[in-house]
C-alpha cells in the first residue's frame, strides 16, 4: 500500500472540481506546479469536512443489518476509532426490536435532523475546529441532497457546502465518480462515515 496511487482519470477529475470543496490560493497553485516526489501523495485538505451518506436502496440494507444484529466491519472496527458501535438486542433469528432499527438507522440511514445534529457534535470537538467546507459523498436525488446542504447551511459558518452531485465529470470519469468521492474523502480533515457497511 505504500505505492498506491489513484488512476490519473480519478487525480484528474479531483484536480477540475477541488475548487468546489477546497478553495486554494494562488500561492498553493504555483506551489503544486513544482514537483515534489511523496511516498504519499494525497495530503489532508485543512478545514474539509466530508459526510458519506447513502440513500437509495440502503435503507432496506440498513434494517437487513438491524435484523442479524450486524458489528461495524472492515476499518470501522478499529479501537482506535471515536464511533464504537455495541448491536443492540435482537428480537430473536433473524427479527430486529423497534428499538434496534432506530439505532441501526440512526448510524446507516440517518434523517437530515440527525446528519445536522452530528455535524455540530463534531464541530465542537478537537478534530472538529476549523472546518469550515462541507463535501456531501452520496447517491441522493437531487432535492434531497438540497434539502440536506441548506439545512446544514443554516447552523451557519460554512464557506462552502457542496456535493457529489455538484461535480464536473467528463464521460469517462462519470464511470468512476465513486472513486472520485473516495479520494475527496480521503483528504477531508475529518470524515463522517456510514457506519455499518
Amino acid at each position: 500500500m505504500t505505492e498506491f496511487r489513484w488512476s490519473q482519470l480519478i487525480e484528474d477529475a479531483f484536480a477540475a472540481n477541488r475548487h468546489l470543496f477546497s478553495p486554494t490560493s494562488w500561492l498553493s497553485w504555483l506551489t503544486s506546479l513544482v514537483y515534489t516526489p511523496s511516498a504519499y501523495p494525497y495530503d489532508v485538505i485543512p478545514g474539509l469536512l466530508v459526510l458519506h451518506v447513502r440513500r437509495g436502496d440502503f435503507e432496506g440494507h440498513c434494517l437487513h443489518f438491524a435484523r442479524w444484529s450486524s458489528q461495524w466491519n472492515g476499518f470501522n472496527q478499529f479501537p482506535e476509532l471515536p464511533d464504537q458501535f455495541v448491536p443492540p438486542p435482537s428480537a430473536g433469528w433473524g427479527e430486529a426490536t423497534e428499538e434496534g432499527k432506530k439505532i441501526y438507522l440512526r448510524h446507516c440511514f440517518p434523517d437530515i435532523d440527525q446528519m445536522v445534529e452530528r455535524v455540530q457534535e463534531i464541530r465542537n470537538t478537537p478534530a472538529g475546529q476549523g472546518l469550515k467546507n462541507i463535501y456531501i459523498m452520496t447517491n441522493g436525488k437531487k432535492p434531497w441532497v438540497q434539502a440536506l446542504k441548506d439545512a446544514l447551511s443554516k447552523t451557519g459558518g460554512w464557506q462552502r457546502i457542496v456535493s457529489s452531485r455538484d461535480l464536473t465529470l467528463n464521460w469517462e470519469q462519470q464511470y468512476v465518480a465513486q472513486s472520485v468521492d473516495m479520494l475527496i474523502g480521503e483528504r477531508a480533515q475529518v470524515l463522517i462515515g456510514n457506519g455499518v457497511r
